[in-house]
């Protein structure tokens, strides 16, 4: 079926050749040089009629007409179908063409305005650079100065702000804008109104440090409250060592209360153990589990965070300072 289809496929192929008039010396049928081969370039009529004459009959040669004429008709029917079949496919093919040549036309326009306007934008930036280019020194030392006037102002505004901070306990944020401003106030201290803003906040500090040494030797703080504390003063500039050592005494004393409350509720419990005759076993498996519980959200919760703050406040620290004081040779030990 195969070989079939590939002839017949083949025998169309030479049919519009020969129908266009195209040369059938490129087709992929191999043809011979045969004068008798009637399907041959090389075909010789009189040779051909000459070798029939003599090998058939009259009644053979009336068949071979018939036969002949009848392939002619069909060969020319197969021939104009051939065509009528690829004439809507040229069509479509030529009006494919007709519309990709006006797309393309339509695109050359739309690049020819892009350029256009491009060309616009590049002349209409040159014109606003031109006519900004005397004034874009004096808008740069403007806006330098509006910067400076707002961190002016803050400075101005911040022993208000210091105020605020001491009187509502947000001790935290009253560090962080000190700590910022700290370095301008001690470099401009010889003017007298930046002198003064830098007494006015040393005064507030003062009282915030007393507060937070207030809270830090406060046996009712929470390790938490400790922590925070501590971390305020070292960024205030208070010796890491006796913080160090007054954090550790101040947890270890906390960390004994919880131990205490502990052995009380052990001596609570056994008591009421004892008072109890029945079902002890059961009230037992509850006392230990309150027991554990106590021991987990209390002792060992602070311990967890003593340890935690520990490290980050003064282990880690101390890392971080002798690596930045290792650049300038400024660097003591803690302890």
């Amino acid at each position: 079926m195969e070989n079939d289809e590939d002839e017949r496929r083949s025998r169309k192929k030479d049919m519009l050749k020969m129908y266009y008039g195209v040369n059938g010396a490129d087709s992929n049928t191999a043809v011979g040089n045969d004068p008798l081969d009637i399907d041959s370039p090389h075909f010789h009529a009189e040779n051909y009629l000459r070798k029939i004459k003599q090998e058939k009959s009259l009644a053979e040669l009336m068949d071979a007409e018939n036969d002949m004429a009848k392939q002619i008709r069909t060969l020319d029917s197969e021939m104009q179908t051939l065509v009528y079949e690829n004439y809507n496919k040229f069509i479509s093919a030529t009006d494919t063409i007709r519309n990709m040549k006006r797309d393309f036309r339509q695109m050359e326009n739309e690049m020819e305005k892009l350029t256009t306007n491009m060309s616009s934008i590049t002349e209409l930036n040159s014109e606003i650079n031109e006519t900004l280019k005397e004034n874009r020194q004096k808008i740069s030392k403007l806006s330098g100065v509006h910067s400076l006037l707002k961190k002016l102002q803050f400075l101005f505004e911040l022993p208000a702000k210091l105020q605020k901070c001491l009187e509502t306990g947000a001790f935290s944020t009253a560090v962080s804008y000190y700590m910022k401003t700290k370095s301008v106030l001690q470099h401009y201290q010889h003017m007298e109104s930046f002198s003064g803003i830098e007494r006015d906040c040393q005064a507030i500090i003062n009282e915030i440090v007393a507060k937070l040494k207030q809270t830090f030797h406060d046996k009712h703080s929470s390790a938490q409250q400790l922590a925070e504390c501590v971390g305020l003063l070292l960024r205030l500039g208070e010796p890491p060592g006796l913080l160090c050592d007054e954090y550790l005494q101040h947890s270890r004393h906390k960390l004994d209360e919880d131990l205490q409350e502990l052995e009380s509720y052990l001596v609570e419990e056994g008591v009421a153990i004892k008072s109890e005759n029945s079902n002890s076993s059961h009230h037992l498996l509850i006392d230990v589990l309150e027991f554990i519980d106590r021991g987990s959200n209390g002792f060992l919760s602070n311990l967890s965070l003593t340890i935690a703050a520990y490290e980050n406040l003064f282990i880690k620290q101390t890392e971080i300072t002798s690596m930045t004081a290792a650049l300038d040779g400024t660097y003591s030990p803690m302890m």
